[in-house]
């Protein structure tokens, strides 16, 4: 089957109440891709001594992903969301750039479980798959029709609050009487999918290192999971934020920070000169908050109340979703590695955004090491954030 790296564009989108059964191609289209500018970030301060040159990403037409459901039947899925049907035909959540999504797999995944996972084969042809012996022996039977929610990235934060929750958000309105297989071997991610009110009694736990033989499947696709957010995800968002925000002013102005993680491994992408940055902050009036120490509930309540928004880059940004529309978001990026997928979400959103940038303790890391240890011009930074904020 030929792999393609071209943008797929799905037509007239279908109103989520008004489906009710696959179309005779086997997909509903739940909605379709959106045209917004990814206008140029209000503030971009660079440390004075890196000089980054930032790739061409702002100041251009984007789209927001379009999503629809695919119903396969009699299938193998291995790793976390790889399906290949009978006719060998092969299927993930990412439509326009599928090589790259095998191509991820074959890395990041296979090597789990490279004795019963498939190596993914690319020719002029398009893509096989190479298997060590008869994947029909050591598949996982599953005989009720069931959903397939693992996103590529299967304990990704930001993958789980941009995917899972919208999906799931379907799955209960489209088809409540189905299973759902999904990777939830950690505490966080039951808890994350019991605040989304999904019986625990319906889920299948995924491993992405077994294979499975389903006769009933609905999988998600986009023709980009690139973390942009649909008009009706935002919808959902602000639906969920509007439960928790709290009006008393004590979380108005947030610094999200990542002092847990860097305590918990001292050489992860670690801001270290975090603590006279939050000294300096807090004199600003800011609130320090670090997400993975709170409920979900909690990083509802603090992101959905807030006016001002200072976070680390990392996966806590995702959860700028439940923002109010008014508030403002800088985020302080480590180096440009991840600054496309960053400020493509946040305008995604509408939210007034600007970025700050650090370095990494060893600039010959940038650009090679994303994770490396970095710090960053708290005087610069703090300019440009006093200049920034809402009063």
């Amino acid at each position: 089957m030929e792999l393609t790296d071209e943008r797929v564009i799905f037509g007239r989108v279908s109103d989520l109440d008004q489906v009710e059964a696959p179309s005779p191609l086997g997909s509903i289209i739940l909605e379709e891709e959106q045209r917004f500018f990814q206008y140029h970030p209000v503030i971009v301060s660079n440390d004075v001594d890196a000089n980054y040159e930032m790739p061409a990403i702002w100041d251009h037409v984007r789209y927001r992903h379009s999503t629809v459901i695919r119903h396969i039947r009699d299938c193998l899925v291995f790793g976390s969301n790889f399906v290949v049907d009978s006719e060998q035909n092969t299927f993930c959540d990412e439509l326009s750039f599928r090589r790259g999504a095998f191509e991820f797999y074959n890395v990041f995944i296979r090597g789990l479980a490279p004795g019963n996972l498939p190596e993914c084969i690319f020719s002029d042809g398009g893509l096989s798959l190479r298997w060590s012996s008869d994947p029909m022996q050591k598949a996982i039977c599953i005989d009720e029709p069931v959903y397939l929610l693992t996103p590529i990235e299967h304990d990704n934060w930001g993958r789980w609050i941009c995917q899972v929750l919208p999906r799931l958000e379907y799955v209960k309105r489209l088809d409540p009487d189905y299973k759902i297989l999904i990777r939830c071997s950690a505490s966080w991610q039951r808890q994350f999918l019991q605040f989304c009110e999904i019986d625990l009694s319906r889920v299948i736990e995924q491993d992405p290192t077994k294979i499975y033989k389903i006769k009933t499947l609905k999988s998600f696709q986009h023709n980009a999971v690139d973390f942009t957010v649909s008009l009706k995800e935002m919808d959902l968002y602000k639906k969920i934020s509007s439960r928790f925000r709290k009006k008393d002013g004590s979380y108005e102005n947030i610094f999200l920070s990542r002092r847990h993680i860097a305590l918990r491994n001292g050489q992860y992408r670690v801001l270290e000169n975090e603590d006279k940055l939050i000294e300096r902050l807090e004199k600003l009036n800011f609130r320090c908050f670090e997400p993975e120490l709170h409920s979900f509930e909690e990083q509802i309540s603090c992101l959905s109340s807030a006016r001002n928004i200072v976070g680390l880059g990392g996966s806590a940004i995702f959860n700028a979703v439940f923002c109010p529309d008014d508030a403002r978001y800088i985020t302080v990026e480590s180096q440009p590695t991840f600054i496309a997928t960053h400020t493509g979400f946040l305008a995604s959103l509408s939210l007034w955004h600007g970025v700050i940038f650090g370095r990494p303790i060893d600039l010959a890391q940038c650009g090679v090491n994303a994770h490396a240890n970095w710090t960053v011009d708290i005087e610069r930074a703090l300019q440009a954030i006093s200049q920034a904020m809402r009063g």
